[in-house]
């Protein structure tokens, strides 16, 4: 998702996120330094880069620096102040996005045309190029930034390589229509639903998804004791016999999330 920027325009990166991607770049490549000594100009001047992005970790320490102590100094000093930007990353998003949710709910309770006004109106964004990330590194030059874009855009659309020689006959006797279609064919579309096919669906739902009006998430359905499972399981075959769908299935709690305007 696109954010606002200072300059009028969207940016892809919080304030937060360009400090992850910042830092990741300056530690790889101090460490891409350490074992070249005529590098020693270009470390200094990252390790101050480094200083000065984040004044309150000493970065500096009384080993060498072109010695393995300095290497994990550096390492670990990364590893703890990274952990701490993703957890403040994470409680920024989590609260726009509850700021979201509670403009959108005053909305509705003051305006219902306010909040479906707000909600299906369409804004053209702006991207804004003033600094990008690009193979995990931050660049801030404009001409290196313009020159990345237009070799990117070239890639993304060269031309693709064509076959002149297809086996039309293949093709065509693949999507040829069947003359004929056993009668037993669909037989198992209605067959009961097993435990080790609930298990494996189960297995391969996705993680950190909303809870519907049960408040329950998929995360719970996976981890519950083999007795829900069970219970689960006597509920789908019953639908799949009596052919009919409980009533509660058919409720969903919908949330519309605001879209940037300018």
């Amino acid at each position: 998702m696109w954010r606002k920027t200072g300059n009028g325009g969207c940016n892809k990166h919080t304030k937060t996120e360009t400090l992850i991607y910042k830092g990741c770049t300056l530690v790889s490549k101090i460490k891409k330094t350490i074992s070249c000594p005529s590098s020693m100009v270009e470390r200094n001047k990252l390790l101050t880069s480094l200083q000065t992005l984040f004044p309150d970790v000493q970065w500096m320490r009384p080993f060498p620096v072109h010695s393995k102590d300095f290497i994990h100094h550096i390492t670990e000093k990364w590893r703890v102040l990274k952990k701490s930007l993703y957890g403040k990353k994470s409680r920024d998003d989590h609260k726009r996005i509850m700021q979201a949710i509670t403009q959108r709910e005053d909305n509705f309770k003051e305006s219902k045309g306010k909040m479906l006004k707000s909600a299906l109106n369409r804004h053209c964004q702006m991207i804004d190029t003033t600094n990008i990330i690009y193979q995990e590194d931050f660049i801030d030059d404009p001409e290196e930034v313009k020159t990345i874009i237009k070799a990117s855009a070239k890639e993304w659309t060269r031309k693709r390589q064509q076959f002149s020689e297809i086996d039309e006959s293949l093709w065509r006797s693949i999507y040829e229509p069947l003359a004929h279609i056993a009668d037993d064919t669909f037989d198992t579309l209605c067959s009961y639903i097993t435990l080790d096919e609930l298990i494996t669906v189960l297995a391969e739902t996705p993680n950190n998804k909303a809870a519907g009006p049960s408040k329950l998430t998929y995360e719970c359905w996976r981890k519950a004791d083999t007795k829900v499972h069970m219970t689960l399981l006597e509920i789908f075959n019953r639908v799949l016999e009596e052919e009919e769908m409980p009533s509660a299935w058919k409720k969903a709690n919908i949330i519309l999330i605001p879209k940037l305007k300018n």
